[in-house]
């Protein structure tokens, strides 16, 4: 007998639930939404040890109480700490499964996987408190892409803004309710930006600014989207090797240069150089200016307006 798709999906679920993936053997991913997180992804799931646990934070299709009030954002303020961590520990070993969270959980690893893969893109707000409150056999990936090439795609994918219209002011205003800022100057310079590239740049500082900070510390690995993109062999060899898995049959034959399935504009392009600089193209000086004024209000160093690659 052939399932259809509805039911395959929900029988899924229900071998998930009662699996019971140990909390230690959990990878996780965090990323900004557009931030390179899919192909990523796509190509660690390849090794037959991992299943995929699908972005449970998602607003419309995840797991998240309704009590935590996240919304796009997860943050750990004004939720008591020990219902937190007990939430997270239930959604990296799978206990919590619906159709959205299984989309990408191979049906045989079920049965044979040993660690789930869990990919959360808007969650780098609580990349600290998990890092320090969870017990993990693998650190955390933190994924950093070029905050243009990530901005310029949000707002392309998730607003349909034009890259003419990127710096035209429109109708919408920061919202900072979820931040806690202590620096009024700050403040006042985040409420002054009115285009949206400007605004998308000022966000990716404010969900990355305390992780950039940090990152020397040890506490996860971090994983630039850009060397990825430029040499992939060598940078998932050293990931797979930090994670303490094996490469997999046909590492050695993937084509690293296919685009992921999050790819909704077909605009990948083969050449990685050439795929890198594309903002360079995009925008005048003028405009990069104002940008790298941004990240200089952050003090975000790791990044230029004006280079494409990371800067350590």
């Amino acid at each position: 007998m052939v399932l259809s798709k509805q039911n395959r999906s929900k029988l899924k679920q229900k071998l998930i639930r009662f699996r019971r993936f140990p909390q230690k053997n959990a990878i996780l991913i965090f990323s900004e939404p557009r931030g390179g997180s899919t192909w990523f992804m796509e190509v660690l799931m390849k090794n037959p040890k991992l299943i995929v646990n699908w972005e449970p934070f998602h607003k419309d299709f995840g797991v998240v109480p309704q009590s935590f009030g996240w919304g796009w954002l997860a943050t750990s303020n004004n939720i008591n700490k020990s219902q937190l961590i007990q939430f997270l520990q239930d959604v990296i070993s799978f206990r919590f499964a619906n159709n959205w969270l299984v989309k990408y959980a191979l049906f045989k690893r079920i049965f044979t996987a040993s660690y789930v893969l869990t990919k959360f893109v808007r969650a780098n707000r609580i990349l600290q408190f998990v890092s320090s409150n969870l017990d993990l056999t693998c650190k955390p990936i933190y994924i950093l892409r070029h905050p243009i090439t990530t901005c310029v795609s949000q707002l392309k994918i998730f607003d349909h803004i034009k890259i003419y219209e990127m710096f035209v002011p429109w109708n919408k205003s920061m919202q900072l309710v979820d931040y806690k800022i202590n620096e009024p100057k700050l403040e006042e310079f985040l409420f002054s930006l009115k285009t949206p590239i400007e605004q998308k740049i000022a966000y990716w500082c404010l969900n990355n600014r305390e992780n950039i900070q940090k990152m020397n510390e040890n506490l996860y690995l971090t994983v630039f989207y850009e060397r990825l993109v430029m040499n992939p062999e060598n940078e998932f060899t050293k990931i797979f090797q930090l994670l303490g898995l094996d490469l997999f049959n046909g590492f050695k034959k993937l084509n690293f240069r296919k685009s992921s399935t999050s790819n909704y504009q077909n605009d990948f392009r083969k050449a990685p150089d050439e795929q890198l600089r594309k903002f360079q193209q995009i925008f005048k000086k003028e405009e990069l200016d104002r940008i790298q004024l941004i990240l200089d209000n952050f003090e975000i160093n790791i990044y230029s307006a004006f280079h494409h690659l990371p800067l350590r």
